[in-house]
C-alpha cells in the first residue's frame, strides 16, 4: 500500500478523534456556568444549540448566561429560539420577561409575564416579577396586588413581605408656593412676584394636572394671571408640558393670553432632545418662541443647553442663549444657570441680556420641599437687576 495513503488512513481517525475531543458539550457548559466562567458557558451552549437545533435545555441556558452579562438583545433571541421549540413551558416566558425588565423594556416583560400566568396561574415567580415590573413602571397599587397573590401563594416568602414592606403609594395632590423679591439699579427700583399652584396626578402613568395663579408687581402697576397646565406621557420615552393662560382683567404688562408646549425625549441615549414652543399675544401683537435644546444626563446630574429664536411685535428677531447645570444629590439639587442673547418682551424695547443664576431645591421629607434661587442680570446700558426667590412644596 502507498505510504502516503497508509499514512492518511493512520492520521485520519486521530484526527477525527481529535475534533471530537474539543466539541462543546451541554456539560461543559454547565460546568463553565457553575463556575462563573460565563463567557465560556456562553459559547458552549451556543455550540451545542448550533449543532443540536431542537436541544431547547441549551438554548435556555445559553439565554440565561447571555442575560447575565447584560448581552440582553442576544439573550432575548435565545429565550425566542427556546420558546419556539417549548411554547408551554411558564418558565421559559417569565426569563424572556425578567432580561426585558433588566434592558428596560417594560411593557414587553408584562406581556410575556401574561402569558406565563396563563400557562402557569400558581407561578410565584411570575407574581413577584410582575409586582417588580409593575413598581419600577410607577404603578404601585397593581404591583401591590401581584405580591400579595404571590404571597398567598407561598406565605412562607420572606421576599415577598419584604417588596410589599418598601411600597410606597404616590401622593396625588402637590401644592407649591413662592416669593421672587426684585431689585433694579434704575428708576424701576424694588418689584416683586408671587405664585401658587396646585397639581394633582391622574391615571397610571404619571401624567400630571395642575392650575396656577401668578402676581406680578412690576412697572408700578399689578397684574395677575391664571394658567391651566398638564404634564403628559404620551409614550414612557416622551414626556410634554402644555399650558395656556390668561391675564386677569386689563393687562397692564403681561401678554393677554399665553400658550406654551415644551417636550423632552427621554431616551436611554448619551443626549436626549429637548422643545419648546411659546405664544403670546399682547394687545398690540404677538410674540412667538421656537426653542430646541439638547439634554446631556451623566451620573449624578445633567447639563442642558437650549437656542431660542423669538419673533417680535416689531417684526425683529432676536435670540437668547441658555445652558443648565444640575446636580442630583441625596436630599437637594443644586443647579447653575446661564443666559445670553438679546430681547424684545414688552414692554421693553430690544437689548442685549446676560444672566447668571443658581439654586437648590430641597427634599424636607415624604412630603415638604422648599427652594432658593438667586439670578443677577446685565441689560446691557439699561439696567442690572437682582431676584431674589424662595418657594415650598406640599404634597399630599
Amino acid at each position: 500500500m502507498n505510504r502516503y495513503v497508509r499514512r492518511t488512513l493512520i492520521t485520519l481517525p486521530l484526527c477525527l478523534l481529535t475534533l471530537s475531543a474539543h466539541a462543546a458539550t451541554y456539560e461543559d457548559g454547565v460546568r463553565f456556568k457553575n463556575q462563573q466562567q460565563l463567557p465560556s458557558a456562553a459559547a458552549a451552549f451556543a455550540e451545542v444549540a448550533a449543532r443540536e437545533p431542537r436541544n431547547v435545555l441549551a438554548r435556555e441556558q445559553l439565554a440565561i448566561v447571555l442575560g447575565w452579562q447584560n448581552r440582553f438583545d442576544e439573550s432575548i433571541a435565545a429565550w425566542r429560539q427556546a420558546i419556539a421549540l417549548a411554547p408551554d413551558k411558564a418558565d421559559y416566558h417569565i426569563g424572556l420577561a425578567r432580561v426585558n425588565y433588566w434592558k428596560g423594556n417594560r411593557s414587553a416583560a408584562l406581556q410575556s409575564l401574561d402569558t406565563a400566568l396563563r400557562l402557569a396561574p400558581g407561578s410565584t415567580e411570575a407574581l413577584k416579577l410582575q409586582g417588580d415590573v409593575l413598581l419600577a413602571d410607577n404603578r404601585p397599587a397593581e404591583a401591590r396586588s401581584a405580591y400579595q397573590r404571590a404571597q398567598q401563594l407561598t406565605p412562607s416568602d420572606a421576599e415577598i413581605a419584604t417588596k410589599l414592606s418598601r411600597i410606597v403609594e404616590p401622593l396625588l395632590w402637590r401644592l407649591d408656593a413662592g416669593f421672587t423679591y426684585d431689585d433694579y439699579d434704575n428708576f424701576r427700583g424694588a418689584e416683586n412676584s408671587r405664585f401658587v399652584q396646585l397639581g394633582r396626578r391622574v391615571g397610571k402613568g404619571g401624567n400630571v394636572l395642575y392650575a396656577r395663579y401668578d402676581g406680578f408687581a412690576n412697572f408700578g402697576s399689578q397684574d395677575d394671571g391664571l394658567t391651566l397646565g398638564a404634564y403628559w406621557l404620551p409614550h414612557p420615552k416622551l414626556l410634554l408640558n402644555l399650558e395656556a393662560g390668561l391675564t386677569l382683567g386689563n393687562a397692564d404688562f403681561r401678554p393677554d393670553t399665553l400658550l406654551l408646549a415644551s417636550g423632552e425625549w427621554l431616551l436611554d441615549f448619551f443626549v436626549q432632545p429637548l422643545f419648546a414652543f411659546r405664544y403670546l399675544k399682547y394687545d398690540n401683537g404677538t410674540v412667538t418662541t421656537l426653542q430646541p435644546g439638547l439634554r446631556l444626563p451623566f451620573t449624578g446630574g445633567n447639563v442642558e443647553a437650549r437656542y431660542g429664536i423669538t419673533n417680535n411685535i416689531s417684526g425683529s428677531s432676536t435670540g437668547v442663549f441658555s445652558g443648565k447645570l444640575t446636580l442630583e444629590r441625596e436630599g437637594y439639587t443644586p443647579y447653575l444657570a446661564f443666559t445670553t442673547g438679546s430681547e424684545a418682551l414688552p414692554p421693553q424695547a430690544e437689548a442685549d441680556i446676560t444672566i447668571f443664576g443658581g439654586g437648590v431645591a430641597f427634599d424636607l421629607s415624604s412630603q415638604w420641599g422648599a427652594r432658593v434661587d438667586y439670578s443677577y442680570e446685565d441689560r446691557k446700558d439699561i439696567y442690572k437687576h437682582h431676584a431674589i426667590g424662595a418657594g415650598l412644596t406640599y404634597k399630599f
